[in-house]
């Protein structure tokens, strides 16, 4: 009996043992869990107070977003307001400066000349003559020590003009080895009025873009080559293109077919100089070993207020007996000095017009040169003649022939 009830206690002990352990691993394991919830609480109260910490930050990018968008759209409006008052500026600068005026940029003596031509001052022209020199009075006088940079500047207010809407034009007119060529696209490291012309032109393309201005610039090479057309920018496929053709239309004239190539950035200009300076018509003459023997027409069109910038390296004017060696040279040079005669009838009508206020007929239809221009030779248009001379006393017959035109 005693040994039964000695077993049955510890049964009963065992029993309660396992309980207690059964029991222990239950808090064991409800501590467990609830470390693992307060693990958890806090977690999510870390998340909660990086959630409201993030939501503060971006409450405050929201608002400084809105106050920086409140200030760029007052800045646009100023910006605009701005560029409108240059605008004006320029447009009352160019009226100042007269619709029609003539620059004069001397190329320096070749090694081994006399100077026959200086300047003398900004505005005088000095020419040796048989006695006392003679003196011509000009817009202004580019001496032979100017640079590329400061013949820009003179003409920059033009480009400005276009800009706002305005038809502008700016020739280059010379004897043959005058720098005419040079002084319109130079070289790589001396850039001429081109090149700086489309880079200025790129650099107001960013600035009206962030105006949110239209504002597109396409540029197309006409060559005028003995009466008659050529685009210089189409794509040579080796089979016969057709000769452009100039449209007259209600706001000038329009050539057609002819390639437009639309400006993005300045790498294009490199290469389209180098596509047009291949293409075109050079020849060597008792003058010069390579001489232009064509009109080459640039023209600029703005796709925002239907502003034209035309800028024109004119073949070199001369004498048959000076330049042509054979029965092709004095075609070349009877169809060069007719169209630039034609062009000096109409600039000379044009600013007699403009003075006295009579209307004159324009001979714009006399050669196919005037007749391209002839949307920016008129009333509303401004004409800018950079004269190019060459300062050699043997070429002094040749210049007083330039300057008296």
């Amino acid at each position: 009996i005693l040994a039964t009830q000695a077993i049955s206690e510890y049964i009963k002990l065992r029993e309660m043992q396992n309980k207690d352990k059964r029991l222990s691993h239950q808090v064991t394991q409800k501590r467990r869990s609830d470390a693992e919830r307060l693990e958890l609480v806090e977690k999510i109260f870390v998340n909660c107070e990086r959630d409201l910490e993030a939501t503060k930050r971006r409450e405050e990018v929201e608002l400084r977003l809105k106050e920086s968008e409140a200030l760029a759209s007052q800045l646009r409006v100023l910006l605009s307001k701005s560029n409108k008052e240059v605008s004006e500026l320029h447009g009352l600068i160019q009226q100042l400066k007269g619709p029609i005026r003539v620059l004069v940029k001397l190329r320096p003596c070749d090694s081994g000349s006399k100077e026959g031509i200086r300047a003398v001052g900004d505005r005088t022209l000095e020419i040796k003559t048989s006695g006392r020199p003679r003196k011509y009075f000009f817009e202004r006088v580019f001496d032979v020590e100017a640079s590329q940079g400061e013949v820009f500047k003179e003409i920059e207010s033009s480009i400005q003009a276009t800009l706002d809407g305005q038809r502008t034009s700016i020739l280059l007119y010379g004897q043959t080895g005058s720098g005419k060529t040079y002084t319109m696209t130079g070289r790589k490291d001396d850039a001429g009025i081109l090149p700086r012309t489309l880079s200025s032109l790129l650099s107001s393309l960013s600035k009206h873009k962030m105006t949110n201005s239209s504002f597109s610039i396409f540029l197309s090479v006409i060559e005028v080559y003995n009466e008659s057309l050529r685009d210089l920018l189409t794509e040579d496929t080796g089979e016969r293109v057709p000769e452009p053709k100039v449209i007259p239309t209600e706001s000038g004239v329009r050539i057609m077919p002819l390639t437009e190539t639309c400006l993005t950035h300045e790498r294009q200009i490199e290469e389209i100089l180098g596509r047009v300076n291949e293409a075109r018509v050079t020849e060597a003459t008792q003058l010069n070993d390579k001489s232009s023997r064509s009109h080459c027409i640039y023209k600029i069109r703005f796709g925002r207020k239907g502003g034209i910038l035309t800028l024109v390296d004119l073949a070199g004017s001369e004498t048959v007996s000076e330049t042509a060696k054979d029965f092709k040279g004095k075609k070349e040079t009877c169809s060069i000095n007719k169209s630039l005669s034609t062009l000096g009838r109409v600039l000379r009508l044009l600013k007699e017009q403009r003075t006295t206020g009579h209307s004159y007929h324009l001979p714009l239809r006399d050669s196919k040169l005037t007749r391209i221009l002839s949307d920016c030779l008129d009333e509303q248009s401004y004409t800018t003649v950079i004269l190019t001379l060459r300062t050699e006393e043997q070429c002094l017959g040749q210049a007083k022939e330039s300057v008296n035109v």
